[in-house]
C-alpha cells in the first residue's frame, strides 16, 4: 500500500502529460492565449496610436492628450468681405472633409468655415471609434475655437456659429452650455439628444456598462447601414462608403464609446432647461438613428427666446446626403445670415 501511494504522485503527473490529455488540452490553452492576446487591449480605457511625436503638418493640433488633431478650413475669396465664422462639428464615422459641399457654399457667402477631425476620425489621430470620455471631444473643440481665433484675430469680433450633427450635436449643445456668450446661434443637425427606448433597456444598459468598465474597445454593435431613405443622393452614399477615412459598416460602435454616448445624452437631457442660447433643429422624419422625441422636447424646454425646430419630411438620419440638401444649406445660411447684426445671448 504504502510503494502504491508514493507512486500515485509520479503517475498522476506522468498522465498530465499523457497524448490524449495534451490533445484535449492543447486546444483549449490555444484559445485562452488567443483570447487573451485578443482582448488584452480591448481592456485598455487609454488610446494606444501615438504616431508623431511632433506636429505631422501646419494644419494639426496637439491636445491635452498628445494625440495630434487634424484641423480643416475654408476661407472667403478676397473679394468677399466675412460676415461671420461657423464651426462645425461631425458625427460619429466621419470626418471634416465630407461636408465641403456645405464648406465651400457657406465660405463663398462670407462665412469662414472650420472644422476638426474628432479623435479616433478622420486624419486625426487615436484608436479608430474610441474616446475615453465624451468631454474629451468637448475639450479639444474648445481649444480649436480659441486656436483658430489666435490665429485669425480678424474674426474675434465677427458673430460665431456653432453646427453640429448627430453625436457633433451633442458635443455642440455641450459647448455652447460651457461657452454661452460666444455664440450667435447654434445649428442642430438631427443630434443624438435623447436614446431610444430600446437603447435604454435595463438588461442593455448593465451589459454596456459593464463592457465599458472592463472591455471599452470591444465593439459589441455593428455600425448600421442606415442610409436607405428613397431620397438619398446614391453618389454621395457611395463616397462615404468607399472613403478610407470614414469609420463605418462593418466596422460598429465600441463599448466605451456607447457608453460615454448615453451618459452625454443624459447630461444634454437634464441640462436643457438652462439653455437660453439661440438654436434651430433640423430633423428628419424617417431618421431611425436620432431619437426624434428628443429633440421635439428639447425644443419645447429650452429656456431660449430665440429657438425653431424644422422637420424635414421624407428625410434620413444623414441631412448631407440627401438629394435636395443645397436647399437645407440655403436655409442654414438664411438662419444665421439673420443673426449675424443681432449681439450674443
Amino acid at each position: 500500500m504504502e510503494g502504491n501511494v508514493e507512486g500515485m504522485p509520479i503517475y498522476c503527473v506522468s498522465s498530465l502529460f499523457s497524448l490524449p490529455f495534451v490533445a484535449t488540452a492543447l486546444p483549449w490553452i490555444l484559445l485562452g492565449w488567443v483570447a487573451y492576446r485578443y482582448l488584452k487591449p480591448l481592456s485598455i480605457k487609454t488610446h494606444a496610436t501615438f504616431l508623431h511625436e511632433v506636429s505631422p503638418g501646419p494644419t494639426f493640433m496637439r491636445n491635452k492628450q498628445g494625440l495630434w488633431l487634424y484641423t480643416h478650413a475654408w476661407l472667403p475669396p478676397a473679394s468677399v468681405s466675412p460676415k461671420g465664422v461657423v464651426f462645425y462639428a461631425h458625427g460619429f464615422g466621419g470626418h471634416g472633409q465630407r461636408q465641403w459641399e456645405l464648406a465651400e457654399f457657406l465660405s463663398s457667402q462670407g462665412f469662414p468655415y472650420f472644422v476638426l477631425d474628432h479623435q479616433g476620425f478622420g486624419r486625426s489621430e487615436g484608436d479608430r471609434g474610441h474616446v475615453e470620455s465624451f468631454s474629451d471631444y468637448i475639450d479639444d473643440y474648445e481649444q480649436f475655437v480659441n486656436k483658430v481665433l489666435q490665429e485669425h484675430p480678424e474674426y474675434a469680433d465677427l458673430p460665431l456659429f456653432l453646427f453640429g450633427s448627430s453625436m457633433g450635436g451633442n458635443l455642440a449643445i455641450q459647448l455652447a452650455n460651457r461657452r454661452p456668450d460666444m455664440w450667435n446661434g447654434v445649428v442642430l443637425l438631427a443630434p443624438a439628444i435623447m436614446p431610444h427606448k430600446a437603447s435604454t433597456a435595463p438588461w442593455m444598459l448593465y451589459a454596456v456598462r459593464v463592457l465599458a468598465k472592463h472591455l471599452p474597445k470591444f465593439i459589441p454593435f455593428t455600425s448600421a447601414p442606415w442610409r436607405s431613405s428613397a431620397t438619398i443622393d446614391k453618389d454621395v452614399v457611395n463616397c462615404y462608403v468607399s472613403d478610407p477615412l470614414t469609420y463605418t459598416f462593418p466596422f460598429g460602435m465600441r463599448a466605451g464609446w456607447c457608453w460615454e454616448m448615453l451618459q452625454a445624452m443624459q447630461r444634454v437631457t437634464s441640462t436643457v432647461h438652462n439653455v437660453e442660447w439661440p438654436f434651430v433643429i433640423f430633423q428628419g422624419t424617417q431618421d431611425t438613428v436620432t431619437n426624434a422625441e428628443g429633440c421635439v422636447l428639447f425644443h419645447q424646454q429650452a429656456r431660449s427666446q430665440d429657438k425653431a425646430y424644422r422637420e424635414l419630411a421624407g428625410w434620413a438620419h444623414s441631412l448631407f446626403d440627401e438629394s435636395a440638401r443645397h436647399e437645407l444649406y440655403k436655409e442654414m445660411l438664411e438662419w444665421v445670415a439673420q443673426r449675424t447684426g443681432k449681439s450674443k445671448s
